[in-house]
């Protein structure tokens, strides 16, 4: 007896859910590292609700892949569910928090404005949006004392300084001006003196390098 198209969907929903399996894990893996690695199992459960809430809503016509669409809702959830526990957590980490909440909300705001623009590159869209995360989780401190811990940090940090540094002077005054001071693309492009769909072409063109550079930061441990 074949499936009707009721239990068809499900199904395609839950392959959604199961194809974005490896990115929960790593992204909670990444998180432990800097609060904790007793913190894994809690935020791998936190970031699998949020890959099924991302599956139910997504909309199977989109130009986005899902892993691209999903992954704010994966981190999202995990960041919430620290930030309601902020209590059991190292003080410099729970400050570090806010900043990489921070950052999952630049993202939002960045493949916002892309739609916006009629941007349709799927692919600059989540490379762009993870970078924003990976910078996002290196604001965060570490509840971790052991030296290597803390060296691999430091290695990450370096990492995003060295990236930036490959980077266009243009290119950096754009990233420097959207995330260290919060700037708007509309803001942005008057402070400089060009055209608003060129501070878009030169914002993506540095993400998708930047991207290039951070991801293998999400490569499973």
């Amino acid at each position: 007896m074949s499936a009707g198209p009721h239990q068809e969907e499900v199904l395609k929903r839950q392959l959604l859910v199961e194809s974005v399996s490896g990115t929960v894990e790593v992204i909670a893996w990444t998180l432990a590292e800097k609060v904790g690695h007793d913190w894994f199992e809690e935020l791998q459960a936190c970031g699998s609700l949020g890959a099924v809430e991302a599956a139910n809503v997504y909309d199977f016509n989109s130009k986005t892949p899902f892993e691209g669409f999903a992954w704010r809702r994966i981190a999202g959830a995990m960041i919430d569910r620290l930030r309601r526990e902020r209590v059991r957590l190292p003080l410099r980490v729970a400050a570090g928090l806010e900043k990489a909440a921070a950052a999952i909300e630049t993202a939002l705001d960045y493949a916002a404005e892309l739609r916006e623009t009629g941007a349709d590159d799927a692919e600059e869209e989540s490379d762009g949006a993870a970078t924003v995360v990976a910078v996002g989780l290196l604001c965060l401190g570490t509840g971790m004392r052991d030296p290597e811990a803390l060296l691999l940090r430091e290695e990450s940090r370096l990492r995003v300084r060295k990236a930036v540094a490959h980077l266009a002077e243009r290119e950096q005054v754009i990233i420097a001006l959207r995330y260290f001071e919060g700037q708007k693309f509309k803001q942005i492009a008057a402070h400089v003196g060009v055209e608003l769909r060129t501070i878009h072409q030169r914002h993506r063109a540095a993400m998708k390098r930047l991207a290039a550079i951070l991801r293998p930061m999400f490569s499973a441990p």
